[in-house]
């Protein structure tokens, strides 16, 4: 099998791309589709880097961002869902797996979050991360509060709300008018904004996002904006959602705190479930990520989303977390290991030991050579006059018990800060930390390189 791997930082493009047309036709959600990664790049500052892996017929789209060495799913928190999308299901088992192998050769980490447990792809994406050499841990990290219609008429479903919920609408229904509308206009968002930002909702990141969104579903008919009215005629509340192969999607609702005696967010809430399930005949009702308590008395299902982090052994900077993940798997839920100087405070700043600083200053003049062995005794808490005596030829990793996997990884990371150098991942071998006298060799070049 000969798979093409190719990567998109234009979302146009990829759009463009022939390839890509069998993969992104199996979009089933706003989050699958390329206008809501292009929105995430414009609005909300996220640098896209779209993989495409093709053999023949089939094709595999995995929508990913790039942070420096790191990459992760190209979402937010706006986002319900972020998966890959295959042609197919051959398509996926094929492919997912040299995909995975050709992402090691560019990121030395991978975090992939709000992966849908009923699309299928958790497990083969797992399989295929570790069958490609990368450490990988999955677990729970949301949950998604959903309805299955199931055939019902909005009276039927209705009537199997708590029985506090109906009264409550029963009771304030008739103190607030609502409407519905499918378009937008600038008093309607004027309303939307002023209603969000006096509500108990945390601070809207991009309101251009939701603009533009709501003005794209709008044009594609999509688009579900409801309202509700105090007897003044004061928009009191407001929700954005979107309809789609008959799923209603839940984006944004607020209200005002003035205005909750009215509970205006349940009876629009109620009018627009009303409209989804009896003009628009949605079989599925999604209210997006979180596991807050009133979801529950409106959605009868609720299922995972997923958090996958994929780490590549063969980098330094991964090791901490490799060896945290391994101990925590050994204590099986016991108390977390990890590695800490034996003289520093939990949560304290590494410091420099003034009486190590003096000592080791007394005895080497070489200034790149002392502060090395005041890192090393910090960062290994060995003891000052230990480390005065190394000499080129005294062993360090392999023959130091201080010095494991993880605490070269920390380090690594103090050499870099205190001497201002970057250490690069193909730096990092062992030759050059078998002994003292290599070490300090690098660090030498890496001074010199960087005056």
């Amino acid at each position: 099998m000969t798979v093409a791997i190719e990567y998109f930082d234009d979302i146009g493009k990829l759009q463009a791309d022939p390839r890509a047309t069998l993969a992104l036709a199996q979009a089933h959600a706003p989050f699958d589709r390329p206008e809501w990664w292009a929105l995430l790049q414009r609005e909300c500052g996220i640098d896209p880097i779209v993989a495409l892996a093709v053999d023949g017929e089939r094709a595999l789209v995995w929508p990913l961002a790039r942070t420096g060495r790191s990459s992760r799913s190209l979402a937010n928190f706006y986002s319900f869902t972020a998966r890959p999308l295959a042609s197919g299901p051959d398509a996926l088992a094929e492919l997912v797996t040299p995909l995975a192998r050709d992402l090691r050769r560019r990121f030395s980490r991978l975090t992939l979050d709000r992966l849908p447990v009923e699309s299928g792809v958790v497990e083969p994406v797992c399989e295929a991360l570790r069958g490609a050499g990368w450490s990988v841990s999955c677990e729970q990290d949301d949950t998604n509060h959903w309805l299955d219609v199931d055939g019902r008429t909005f009276e039927d479903y209705f009537a199997a709300r708590p029985g506090r919920l109906r009264t409550t609408i029963a009771r304030k229904g008739r103190k607030v008018v609502t409407e519905t509308t499918r378009f937008v206009d600038d008093a309607r968002w004027r309303s939307y904004e002023a209603i969000y930002r006096a509500s108990w909702k945390p601070e809207e990141a991009s309101f251009s996002f939701w603009r533009a969104f709501a003005e794209a579903e709008a044009a594609e008919g999509r688009l579900r904006f409801g309202f509700a009215y105090d007897s003044d005629e004061r928009p009191i509340a407001a929700q954005l959602w979107t309809v789609e192969r008959a799923t209603a999607y839940i984006h944004k609702l607020a209200h005002l705190p003035d205005a909750e005696r009215l509970s205006p967010g349940s009876v629009l809430t109620a009018t627009m479930m009303r409209d989804a399930i009896d003009e628009d005949h949605v079989k599925t009702v999604d209210f997006g990520t979180g596991d807050d308590g009133y979801k529950r008395d409106w959605m009868e299902g609720a299922r995972p989303r997923y958090r996958i982090e994929a780490h590549d052994p063969r980098h330094w900077r991964n090791w901490p977390v490799l060896v945290r993940n391994a101990l925590k798997a050994r204590l099986a839920g016991g108390e977390k290991g990890g590695y800490r100087p034996a003289n520093a405070a939990e949560g304290a700043p590494m410091a420099t030991s003034h009486a190590t600083e003096n000592a080791i200053e007394s005895a080497i003049d070489d200034p790149v050579d002392a502060k090395l062995r005041q890192v090393l005794a910090d960062i290994l808490a060995l003891d000052a006059e230990r480390v005065a005596a190394f000499d080129a030829e005294t062993g360090l990793f392999g023959h130091l018990p201080e010095l494991d996997s993880q605490a070269v990884a920390t380090l690594l990371t103090e050499i870099e800060d205190r001497f201002g150098i970057v250490i690069d991942d193909e730096d990092v071998d062992g030759e050059m930390l078998e002994t003292f006298g290599g070490l300090r060799d690098f660090v030498r070049a890496k001074c010199a390189a960087a005056a």
